[in-house]
């Protein structure tokens, strides 16, 4: 492996909120043959703070990495080729720096597409929005690509799929994070950023997947487009690999790119959860032109809103408090957080709750 060229290889995320479009956005890239970009295990939001510090890497410190990476939530062996990624880090262990460790782990995803030379490295995870003053800094230079959904669409697409808390105002605290962490940094780093809505992605899907080339610095290929042409079979074993997951949150990415999923909100939503969800927003929705129910979303919406809010707050305490935790305790901690959601949907949600 020539680690000089490794390093080299420019470096991209796609981030934005969960059940926004960004496991689409990932199959159009990694069905590019010069692209290698992982679905999603967070593997470097996790490890980074562990590893970063590593002036010298030992046999010690890689075997300490192959073990955390391997432990790591939604990490597999069917996703990557640990094998390979340890016999590469042992191979250049006098040259290891932590971005270039990180750069050898996407190389050697199992991609379900055929490859070709690699121009273009990447990693996929709506949970790096979270925790995006702590991943721009993680590899030098990369750039972002952040997708913004409709957040009362969201939130209708969060809460079928049981993936965060049972809150709209909570779903649209995080969505307004999302967008407020980046622009921090876009300010000062124009160049590195690319927004995008996903409105705008179904609805002209070619002409902005062929901007979004053009940002990273790749030629559009028309194989972008058919990344569907695979067996399903390759979609449940490697890239999603659970079976069931995948049938019950991602089988609509084997149907054609469409609008259907567009202005749910009108019709699924209440009132009162559309007033929420747009007090919580605030000026945002008008930043990114979509369209309000209310101008003024009424004094009682302020009050409703507390619940989720002070949700939302207790969250972002505990992930800045975890990190003094032993490193141990914290890959467990993020193994198991689902199970505190759980508990508040059995707890605070009836059966057949309307949205």
């Amino acid at each position: 492996m020539d680690i000089k060229k490794i390093e080299s290889t420019p470096f991209f995320y796609i981030i934005g909120r969960p059940r926004s479009g960004t496991t689409l956005l990932q199959l159009f890239f990694d069905a590019h043959p010069n692209v290698q970009i992982p679905s999603e295990c967070m593997y470097i939001a996790h490890l980074l703070a562990h590893y970063r510090t590593v002036k010298l890497w030992t046999k010690i410190e890689i075997d300490s990495f192959i073990h955390d990476l391997s432990n790591l939530w939604l990490f597999s062996l069917e996703k990557f080729n640990v094998k390979k990624i340890e016999d590469e880090l042992t191979e250049n262990v006098n040259s290891l720096t932590i971005d270039i460790v990180f750069k050898i782990v996407a190389k050697n995803y199992n991609s379900i597409y055929e490859k070709k030379e690699l121009l273009l490295l990447g990693d996929k995870n709506p949970f790096y929005s979270q925790v995006f003053g702590v991943i721009f800094y993680a590899i030098p230079n990369a750039k972002f690509i952040l997708l913004i959904r409709d957040p009362r669409d969201n939130h209708i697409s969060l809460f079928n799929s049981r993936f965060t808390a049972p809150s709209i105002t909570y779903d649209t605290m995080y969505w307004k994070k999302a967008i407020r962490s980046v622009e921090r940094f876009q300010q000062y780093y124009p160049e590195r950023f690319y927004i995008l809505k996903y409105e705008d992605l179904v609805k002209e899907t070619e002409k902005y997947v062929k901007e979004m080339c053009a940002f990273l610095g790749i030629p559009f290929v028309p194989e972008m487009l058919k990344y569907r042409e695979r067996k399903t079979d390759d979609f449940t074993k490697v890239v999603f690999t659970n079976e069931a997951f995948f049938n019950a949150n991602h089988k609509s990415i084997l149907e054609p790119v469409n609008t259907s999923k567009i202005n749910g909100w009108k019709t699924i939503l209440t009132k009162s959860s559309i007033r929420k969800a747009e007090r919580a927003a605030g000026i945002y929705l008008d930043k990114y032109s979509y369209e309000r129910l209310d101008k003024t979303p009424g004094i009682w919406s302020y009050f409703s809103t507390i619940p989720g809010k002070f949700l939302f707050h207790f969250m972002e305490w505990v992930s800045r408090n975890v990190v003094i935790l032993p490193k141990s305790l914290q890959i467990k901690i993020v193994r198991n957080n689902h199970r505190v959601f759980a508990l508040l949907w059995k707890v605070f949600v009836r059966k057949n709750k309307k949205l």
